[in-house]
């Protein structure tokens, strides 16, 4: 790259690259796995406690957290690039970083754009103003009249997946019909899940680990109520990971629902 390259994130944030990022900072577990699965982990000299995947990575730096890096330390590295999340990030660190690093916020909430995100990533690192058409004629998958489903990314209190959120378009895809349509990540009840009567409860791996007997203590208290369901445990990973792992997630979540759905409630 010849030239400095002014650019837009998704927030429509201005950045100036100065030149091809060698030295890339991730603040978000997908990207950096999908960075390294693209064959450039090598220009990787910072990632989260959270990013693990895949294993070669363990070779970068953990500076703190997604909602706590270690700002200073993150300085200290002089990245070319910093990329953040914001889901995953909170805007003050990025604000914070943005004063004297180059940072660019994703903000994936559909598979197209997911599957954009890769090509815009792509042309980020060979120092390219990527290309936002893809991602701005992306929409979310349509909703259909599947199964009713609840997925739950939070015990105490309880929180739902919502609609406008990349996992919800991946439960959308795999033929879901999600009983919360409002935005983003709803707190619910048992109460009120009660009443949505899902035929389904979705729980992923991850931000809460859910266990067996924590799902089975939520479908008694449901059965309690009059709304039978039962349980599917999925990835967490597979479920809200947009990146290298978008291509294959639809056919993996529908995998484990078809084989969860053949389950019988609790009565």
């Amino acid at each position: 790259m010849s030239e400095p390259v002014e650019i837009q994130d998704h927030l429509g944030r201005r950045l100036v690259l100065a030149r091809a990022p060698s030295r890339v900072a991730s603040l978000v577990p997908s990207i950096t796995e999908t960075i390294a699965l693209m064959g450039e982990g090598a220009r990787l000299v910072a990632r989260t406690r959270f990013c693990v995947s895949p294993g070669s990575i363990a070779r970068v730096p953990a500076l703190g957290g997604t909602k706590n890096p270690d700002i200073e330390a993150i300085r200290a590295l002089s990245p070319d690039l910093v990329l953040a999340n914001r889901e995953e990030n909170r805007e003050s660190d990025v604000l914070e970083l943005a004063r004297t690093l180059p940072v660019f916020v994703t903000d994936v909430r559909t598979i197209a754009q997911a599957l954009a995100w890769r090509e815009e990533l792509a042309a980020l690192l060979a120092g390219r103003a990527p290309d936002r058409s893809a991602r701005e004629r992306a929409r979310p998958a349509p909703r259909r009249a599947g199964p009713r489903a609840a997925a739950l990314v939070w015990r105490r209190p309880l929180v739902a997946v919502g609609e406008d959120t990349y996992a919800g378009d991946v439960l959308a895809a795999a033929g879901l019909s999600n009983v919360f349509p409002e935005p983003r990540y709803p707190r619910t009840t048992c109460d009120d899940l009660a009443a949505r009567k899902p035929d389904l409860l979705v729980l992923p791996s991850e931000p809460h680990p859910w266990t067996d007997g924590e799902a089975r203590e939520l479908e008694s208290e449901l059965a309690s109520r009059g709304s039978p369901v039962a349980s599917v445990f999925v990835s967490g990973e597979t479920l809200t990971w947009w990146g290298a792992r978008t291509e294959s997630a639809v056919a993996e979540i529908g995998s484990r629902l078809r084989a969860g759905a053949g389950k019988e409630a609790a009565p």
